[in-house]
């Protein structure tokens, strides 16, 4: 099991992993001919995918944590435990649900990024 890093290198990765994913947004956008505003709110994939991001995020931020270990690093979650050996393998049931609770945030995400934008656009 590898050790939590610090809350200050965890900011750190998110705003990382935001402003790169804001980076790959803003070049299919341009390479659409459109702005990212206008990609991102005009029925276009791109609230589905922000919303999917941003529901998965906040999914995995709000997985269960586990007594004695807290909350499971990102590579044990996103393979669902299946790279645990040993004792760690006793939290495979632990990286499901987190996993479960990743995914589900970011279908939740993905539906309100689709559903906001359906009533941006009605209006």
């Amino acid at each position: 099991m590898q050790p939590q890093p610090n809350p200050q290198a965890l900011v750190v990765r998110y705003v990382i992993l935001a402003l790169a994913i804001l980076a790959v947004l803003y070049f299919i956008a341009r390479r659409q001919g459109k702005s990212l505003q206008t990609f991102l709110f005009s029925g276009t994939p791109g609230s589905m995918i922000l919303g999917l991001l941003l529901g998965g995020l906040v999914g995995f931020l709000l997985r269960p944590a586990v007594p004695l270990v807290g909350q499971l690093p990102f590579t044990v979650v996103i393979t669902r435990g299946s790279n645990l050996t040993g004792l760690d393998q006793m939290l495979v049931s632990a990286a499901k649900t987190s996993f479960n609770y990743l995914a589900a945030g970011g279908l939740i995400g993905a539906l309100a990024g689709v559903a906001l934008t359906q009533f941006i656009r009605k209006r």
